[in-house]
């Protein structure tokens, strides 16, 4: 998995059309691990590191990316490895296809699974500088309720980037 990683990430930093269609047609993959590979493209997810920075401009994440993200977060029989990537990648969309993914996001914020609820927080955490009052108060809830510390420790971060950006 992690040469997979390693790739997406490299074939993003190219930002161009030709790795934005390589990494679409990563995302329509038969195969999970390579649609899982698109999102981390999208993400620049490095497994353990958090708070990634933007490689693909939003614009281009709402527009070529979402709707394969949206895809994938809609099929009941996806991995949960699978969602966990779209959510990350979804927190590099534009602020407006985050909010019309809260329902999806709002479900997986009280996942089992901590990792699901923490590629939640981030999808939310994505909307920086745009993010409205009960969207914050969203991710304090999520981060009061806490139990994980992985999970609590990459909320801290979250936080701080969101009073960063919005400062």
């Amino acid at each position: 998995p992690m040469f997979r990683t390693w790739a997406a990430q490299r074939l993003a930093r190219f930002n161009n059309e030709a790795a934005y269609d390589a990494i679409e047609a990563a995302l329509k993959a038969p195969d999970v691990r390579v649609r899982r590979a698109g999102c981390d493209a999208i993400s620049s997810y490095t497994n353990w590191g958090r708070r990634h920075s933007q490689v693909i401009p939003r614009e281009v994440v709402s527009a070529r990316f979402v709707p394969h993200l949206e895809k994938m977060l809609a099929d009941p029989e996806a991995a949960w490895w699978e969602i966990d990537g779209a959510l990350w990648a979804l927190e590099y969309a534009l602020p407006d296809d985050i909010r019309r993914n809260m329902p999806t996001i709002r479900k997986y914020a009280v996942h089992d699974e901590w990792y699901l609820r923490e590629s939640a927080y981030w999808a939310v955490v994505g909307l920086q500088e745009e993010i409205r009052s009960d969207e914050f108060l969203f991710l304090a809830d999520m981060f009061i309720h806490s139990r994980a510390v992985f999970e609590r420790s990459s909320f801290d971060g979250g936080i701080n980037s969101l009073l960063r950006a919005n400062t």
